[in-house]
């Protein structure tokens, strides 16, 4: 819940998630990227997520398309997952921190040399811009480990587009405490209509 919370809060407040969350007020600029609706989770995407990071794991594979589970698009298909876009991120990590903090990974996309990528550099920003296309209506999260395996710790958001899906039309509020190398934090995100706003 922590991982979703966070996506959502990126998407609701992007400047605030910049500057607050990353402390980095430069990306996320408005000329590239717009507040947008939430992500709600899905049951399909969850299992096509937790199933690729289980993947990952066990064959030491850091990629979205060159495991033994296939492509992405192979993998919404083998779950019936009919969809108009698609789009994976991946991210590893070691010590393990909290799924939140995967999401500040790929947001920032160079999160371990403590500086984000810019805007601009648009071939580098996959992730940045998944968590926040507004095509996405829904998002599965996936975390698994494996001692063996390079990373030890994989993590993965799957996001779907889906042609019959509808927004609910009531107010919508998440809500998840966590605990982040030993610094405990709860975030809540609320949505309503489409003004959308965040609450840390």
């Amino acid at each position: 819940m922590a991982a979703i919370c966070g996506i959502n809060q990126c998407r609701f407040d992007k400047d605030y998630f910049a500057s607050s969350v990353l402390d980095t007020p430069t990306i996320l600029q408005a000329s590239f990227y717009e507040n947008t609706t939430p992500v709600y989770w899905n049951l399909k995407l969850n299992k096509i997520a937790r199933a690729h990071t289980q993947v990952m794991a066990e064959d030491d594979c850091f990629t979205t398309s060159e495991c033994s589970d296939g492509s992405s698009s192979t993998r919404y298909n083998n779950e019936n997952y009919v969809y108009e876009s698609l789009g994976e991120n991946i991210d590893c990590m070691h010590p393990y921190t909290s799924s939140y903090s995967y999401v500040r990974n790929l947001v920032c996309e160079d999160v371990e040399y403590n500086s984000c990528i810019a805007d601009s550099v648009l071939t580098d920003i996959e992730d940045r811009n998944n968590t926040m296309d507004s095509a996405f209506q829904e998002v599965g999260i996936g975390l698994a480990g494996d001692s063996k395996s390079t990373c030890k710790n994989y993590y993965t958001e799957s996001y779907g587009e889906r042609s019959d899906f509808s927004y609910p039309s009531h107010p919508v509020v998440s809500g998840a405490h966590f605990d982040d190398q030993n610094n405990f934090f709860f975030i809540l995100t609320y949505f309503e209509h489409l003004s959308p706003t965040a609450i840390p």
